[in-house]
């Protein structure tokens, strides 16, 4: 069962191999590597087949719909309670500062995650995609002290930090079929942060002169009714390549980015995005109009909310208008 399985995660190859704590203070320097979160997923791949993790929610735990949410809760927390540490604190023996920063919502099944992240690194590094790191929220917190994320400015977070330093090259944006990271207040947020970085509005923060957004999305074809295979997954990247052009990379030759991930983009209304605590959904807009992460009711009207919108309208529009032009020049030929 789920319970008899976490207390003895310990006792596993996997969790005898990970004891040793590595303390890394500094939280926005705890990346993991593309490689670690490979060994990661074998491990509960492997725990899966093994054992019958039952959420009493959702019933038994399938691979193949695992989110993040239960990622924590039967791997990240079974593994570090020991320690009270964060998961890479346990899988590295030294600092790694990220290279990327991953927003996405904690909805999507870990599979699709990795497989986007794998993408997103042979595409950009191709002879080190493996050492690439990325600052993932529920590898590099510590699940059980998240005092951290109560900073009155939300550019302290760790996310935000992490964004901040010099080996951040851009954040990745993790979307699931329904796009619905961009729905959530934090994402919208990150977007925002990313946003300020590629305009330099952050310089009294940090010096960078280049910062990338890279999208990505699946695109599921589903299955004949009479087949048992399971659908056919593509992994589909808009790779940024800097003053509103994009580079479509895909794992499938003839498969492209879905424009219906581009067409909820052009239509984010941070004010409308939510939150899993309303307290944290009017920090934010707070913060985007004032300056000061303070939970009293916001603004229900703004010019940040405008200029957010904005950046985010124009960067899906940027994408939509790219693959109507290129469909056009195809047909063209």
């Amino acid at each position: 069962s789920g319970e008899k399985f976490q207390e003895r995660v310990a006792d596993t190859a996997f969790g005898k191999r990970h004891a040793t704590v590595m303390p890394i203070a500094d939280t926005a320097m705890r990346g993991i590597t593309l490689e670690q979160i490979l060994e990661l997923q074998d491990f509960m791949q492997e725990s899966l087949r093994k054992h019958d993790l039952v959420d009493k929610s959702r019933g038994s735990t399938r691979w193949e719909d695992l989110t993040m949410y239960q990622v924590r809760d039967h791997f990240v927390k079974p593994l570090t309670q020991k320690n009270q540490c964060s998961l890479v604190e346990l899988m590295s023996t030294a600092k790694q500062p990220p290279m990327w920063m991953i927003s996405h919502w904690w909805g999507t099944p870990f599979p699709l995650t990795v497989r986007m992240l794998q993408l997103q690194a042979r595409s950009r590094h191709s002879q080190t995609a493996a050492l690439v790191s990325y600052w993932f929220d529920a590898f590099a917190n510590n699940q059980w002290n998240m005092e951290e994320v109560d900073e009155a400015d939300v550019l302290r977070f760790p996310f935000a930090r992490a964004m901040l330093g010099q080996s951040c090259m851009g954040t990745v944006l993790l979307c699931d079929p329904e796009v619905t990271a961009l729905l959530r207040t934090w994402c919208v947020f990150e977007a925002h942060v990313t946003q300020q970085l590629r305009c330099g509005a952050l310089a009294d923060r940090c010096d960078r002169k280049r910062y990338f957004l890279d999208i990505l999305a699946p695109v599921i074809s589903p299955k004949d009714e009479a087949s048992e295979r399971p659908d056919k997954v593509t992994i589909t990247m808009l790779q940024d390549a800097i003053g509103g052009s994009w580079n479509e990379v895909s794992d499938t030759e003839g498969v492209f980015f879905p424009l219906g991930v581009a067409h909820v983009g052009v239509g984010v209304d941070v004010t409308q995005a939510e939150a899993s605590e309303e307290s944290d959904h009017r920090m934010i807009l707070n913060f985007l109009t004032q300056g000061v992460a303070c939970k009293d009711p916001p603004p229900s009207a703004h010019p940040k909310y405008d200029e957010l919108n904005g950046f985010v309208h124009n960067v899906f529009a940027s994408a939509e208008l790219y693959r109507v032009a290129s469909e056009r020049r195809g047909s063209c030929l």
